[in-house]
């Protein structure tokens, strides 16, 4: 058994190695440092019952400590001594704590001890943690010693009595020994901050006890700051060799731990180690609260399905991902798709089904961060929408709180309704829920006896999930349909159908011809004739932008060239040019195209006739000499100069002015060979001129 001795049997061994001794406070700093040293001198460990103590292995203590302090050689000696020392001390003690208190003395202290308390409570306010029975019960000790000290002076009261009365009013259970009461009253107790050492130094720092310098912390701080996210272990290891090199203590790994582990050393390297923890754990977060009208507000996302299926070839077993646009106000899901990996056609046909349906847009649209998101299609989009007063936004990265309703309600989907499928192979790798994951033999034999799921019948399934949840009511809470429906929508923009085709739809640019429009799409032709009369005197020979949606090549929307809406037209009938393969829907189309290209030419010649109406009335007899330039030109040119030449041009060839027709404007719409009938032409011209007009 090894022959230990603890610090304060050494000081009953020499009441001069005390407390007030700088090299007890040495040792004492050095045995705490080195427990467990490999050392030969001064070796020591903890004690197995109490960690706060040290044993010293007596026959370690250096023979130059033992003589300057009188300690016996022998360690059999050495407690022989400390024996008989604790039994005189203990009896003093006796001694002491028999004689009787001085009321007055004690009545004394007792009243400076509650009266000044209260002074003293911002000195251990800190150091308690703002404990108030601890501190009050610092305190009131701090005050009690303060008041032993300033009674120690008064005439006729001596140090047993003060100690006789401490022992009474004291609630710390420290300084039951006479001997050393008195030894600290005299010589520590002298001043304000020597009392208040003797409280753990009121939560100050203590610069003795110091392990890491300001060298230390900056390397611990910047190592851990490291991109590759060393280890505590990793941390000390490479710090431990800076200070070997350079001359430094070196330090353990739980020193190392225990500053990374404060709080503000902590939080403050969290946000250059992991982003994503320090925004959830430390970094204010802004509140919200929810939108107060239908519309206002829409969060878009997508997640992938609990339900494996097989994908569009049937090659494969895939989950699929199903894309939603929620309501915030109603929580009602306005549109959806569902498509095998996420891309910018699958956001746009969930956006596309939320408009259409609902035949308006909201006024502020989240979604989250994504690749498709960033696509010049979705892009365009975003753009197109801020024009009609809808603003879209993505979500913060790092921020799942900033559309947090979409992704409860994922959570919500798949453990209400997704559930209800045979199938579904649960909630996802982070549900923490006993119910969360489904048996895996029992999926293995599901799909054995019925197989997966076609993609069609996915999406007749989660339709019919979504339209379940949509309808779903309870007792206090209505429906996420009938809540949307029931709301003004006070800040929701209508759209219409052109408006649509303008968003979500392709364009091409096409020169009309004919007052039709020719498109191509994958190889086929497809034809669309412009009906309305005004659009086809506009339009004939114009460029205008087509928009149309390759799998409803049923109509299509024009718009000019600044992307204004024009109007709409549908698929031209295509009929048979056989006669013998001619239906009677042929005929009819026939007959309807027939018919409408007379009333066009009927439109044109009302409209003719009613500006040349109007240019009569306006001009009256002088349209006339507007449409004759040879009588215009006559007028312009009436002087002698033109007399003279006429009067020389009818001599010689003997032109009778009798016989000079007089212009007659036409005034009807007659057709060229009636219109020409009138004039002295010979047949022969007459006919070129038929034939040139025609061509």
């Amino acid at each position: 058994m090894l022959q230990t001795i603890t610090i304060d049997e050494l000081n009953i061994l020499s009441p001069v190695f005390s407390k007030g001794n700088k090299e007890y406070n040495a040792l004492v700093t050095n045995l705490c440092r080195n427990r467990n040293s490999s050392k030969k001198v001064w070796q020591s460990y903890e004690h197995p019952d109490n960690k706060r103590k040290v044993l010293i292995i007596y026959n370690t203590i250096p023979q130059e400590f033992k003589s300057k302090y009188g300690l016996p050689v022998d360690f059999k000696e050495a407690k022989r001594l400390i024996k008989e020392r604790n039994a005189a001390i203990e009896a003093q003690t006796k001694d002491v704590a028999a004689l009787p208190a001085n009321k007055n003395i004690l009545r004394e202290l007792d009243r400076q001890r509650d009266s000044n308390s209260g002074k003293y409570m911002p000195l251990y306010s800190t150091y308690c943690k703002k404990d108030l029975a601890a501190t009050t019960k610092l305190a009131k000790e701090h005050a009690l010693r303060v008041a032993v000290v300033e009674y120690k002076d008064v005439a006729g009261v001596k140090i047993k009595q003060l100690h006789q009365a401490y022992l009474q009013l004291s609630q710390a259970g420290t300084q039951n020994n006479y001997y050393k009461f008195s030894s600290v009253i005299k010589h520590q107790w002298t001043t304000e901050q020597g009392i208040s050492l003797t409280h753990g130094h009121a939560g100050r720092e203590r610069e003795d006890l110091k392990k890491l310098t300001d060298t230390h912390l900056a390397i611990i701080e910047e190592l851990y700051k490291h991109s590759n996210q060393w280890s505590h272990n990793h941390i000390t290891e490479q710090l431990n060799k800076y200070c070997k090199a350079n001359g430094l203590p070196e330090v353990s790994r739980r020193t190392v731990g225990n500053h990374l582990q404060q709080s503000e050393v902590y939080n403050r390297l969290l946000s250059i180690r992991n982003k994503e923890a320090f925004n959830k754990k430390v970094a204010p977060f802004s509140r919200r609260t929810g939108a107060l009208n239908a519309g206002d507000l829409y969060y878009m996302d997508g997640s992938p399905t609990q339900i494996p299926c097989w994908n569009n070839d049937r090659t494969k077993v895939i989950r699929h991902t199903l894309f939603v646009v929620l309501d915030s106000y109603s929580r009602k899901i306005v549109g959806f798709h569902i498509a095998e990996t996420e891309d910018r056609f699958t956001w746009l046909s969930a956006m596309k089904m939320a408009f259409s349906m609902a035949g308006a847009l909201p006024a502020e649209i989240v979604y989250d961060n994504g690749s498709a998101t960033t696509s010049a299609e979705f892009i365009q989009l975003k753009d197109k929408v801020k024009l009609m007063g809808c603003n879209m936004r993505a979500a913060l990265p790092g921020e799942p709180t900033a559309k947090a309703q979409v992704e409860r309600w994922f959570g919500s989907f798949q453990s209400q309704y997704e559930r209800m499928i045979e199938g579904f192979v649960g909630e996802g790798i982070r549900s923490k829920r006993e119910t969360g994951r489904i048996d895996a033999e029992f999926l293995k034999k599901v799909h054995k006896d019925n197989g997966y799921l076609t993609y069609d019948s996915l999406v007749e399934t989660l339709s019919i999930l979504v339209n379940a949840y949509n309808q779903k009511s309870t007792p206090k809470k209505a429906a996420p349909s009938v809540k949307f429906a029931d709301n003004e929508k006070p800040n929701m923009r209508a759209v219409a159908s052109d408006q649509l085709a303008f968003l979500f739809w392709k364009n091409r640019e096409i020169k009309v011809s004919r007052s039709e429009v020719k498109i191509a799409v994958r190889n086929v032709p497809y034809y669309y004739g412009i009906t309305d009369f005004n659009m086809q005197m506009q339009l004939n020979g114009q460029t205008v932008k087509v928009y149309y949606d390759e799998c409803d090549m049923s109509s299509v929307h024009l718009f000019d060239l600044h992307d204004e809406p024009l109007c709409e037209v549908r698929q031209k009938f295509m009929f048979h040019e056989a006669q013998v393969n001619q239906t009677q829907t042929d005929v009819n189309n026939i007959m309807g195209q027939s018919s409408h290209k007379k009333a066009f030419e009927r439109k044109l010649k009302a409209d003719s006739r009613a500006k040349t109406a109007t240019a009569q009335a306006a001009l009256g007899d002088s349209l006339s000499k507007l449409l004759n330039p040879l009588e215009m030109l006559k007028e312009d040119y009436n002087n002698a100069e033109t007399e003279q030449l006429m009067d020389y041009i009818r001599q010689e060839h003997r032109v009778n002015p009798l016989n000079v027709d007089t212009y007659k404007p036409v005034t009807d719409n007659l057709p060229v060979e009636k219109r020409y009938a009138k004039k002295h032409l010979p047949k022969k011209e007459l006919e070129l001129v038929v034939v040139g007009s025609m061509q």
